[in-house]
């Protein structure tokens, strides 16, 4: 809190505050060219109907639709940070670089992915954990310092969507790393023991996250949950027999997915209350 006031006293530098808000543009558009060349231009690019070798926390592939969203976010906020009179506003101040770096780690991680595994698997893996980091550090500001209708709008919801979705897909790209290692049934447990655990970890994590946020009506970052609750949705159908969307699917799997995102949805209903009241 007293770094943010001391950024809001700061005086104002024209050139600095410039050159973050067109780097923050620059990054946007960067990740979203660099996802576009894993998937259409590398020679490992992403396949998203192979999913027979995938772990089971990996979720169906009507799921990844909600990179348009979050893409088409990221270019909303860039822009309007970079709108001119808005550089030297603390929330740009104090929210900027920490996008910039989750825009530039997001790059990088669709760079690495590109490439066959195990070459850069790890780099996946340090770059989705960075770029989770950046992201909630960003949202955490952009929550304390949104000022208007439009700062919540156009910064702290795509921020949210974007951390929510990240929250799972961290769980999800560290385990696909394994699997590419080899390395399915870590601490002994059985594979669907072992996917629950981590599904588990990621419902605690963003109940954790949304208590922190204090998700009610005045703040209402409501697209954080959402996100989440959207991929855990996607891995539960992607393990229902019914659906019959995986090679091997997993009941327990899909069970555990499910409890997961009802604990997240019942944290962010209860801080949504507990705001209204």
């Amino acid at each position: 809190m007293t770094q943010l006031m001391a950024s809001a006293s700061a005086p104002p530098d024209p050139r600095r505050d410039r050159g973050r808000q067109l780097l923050v543009l620059a990054l946007a558009a960067a990740q979203v060219g660099a996802i576009v060349w894993q998937v259409q231009g590398s020679t490992a690019g992403t396949d998203l109907y192979a999913r027979s070798s995938d772990p089971p926390v990996i979720p169906a592939t009507f799921t990844f639709a909600i990179w348009g969203p979050i893409y088409l976010g990221s270019l909303a906020y860039a822009t309007y940070q970079a709108w001119p009179g808005q550089g030297a506003r603390p929330l740009h101040r104090q929210v900027g670089p920490w996008a910039a770096l989750a825009f530039g780690a997001s790059a990088l991680w669709a760079l690495a992915a590109g490439f066959p595994p195990p070459l850069l698997s790890w780099g996946t893996v340090a770059m989705i954990f960075a770029l989770f980091g950046s992201l909630l550090v960003a949202l955490l500001r952009a929550v304390a310092l949104a000022e208007t209708p439009r700062d919540r709008l156009l910064v702290v919801a795509p921020l949210g969507l974007y951390a929510g979705y990240i929250t799972l897909a961290t769980v999800a790209n560290t385990a696909a790393t394994l699997y590419q290692l080899g390395i399915r049934t870590p601490l002994g447990l059985s594979e669907p023991a072992w996917a629950a655990l981590m599904l588990g970890a990621a419902g605690v994590l963003a109940g954790v996250v949304i208590r922190h946020l204090g998700v009610n009506r005045h703040r209402a970052p409501l697209t954080y949950p959402a996100a989440v609750v959207w991929g855990l949705g996607g891995v539960a159908a992607q393990n229902l027999t019914v659906l019959n969307l995986a090679a091997q699917p997993q009941p327990v799997v899909a069970a555990a997915a499910g409890l997961a995102a009802l604990l997240v949805a019942g944290t962010a209903w209860r801080r949504r209350r507990a705001g209204a009241r």
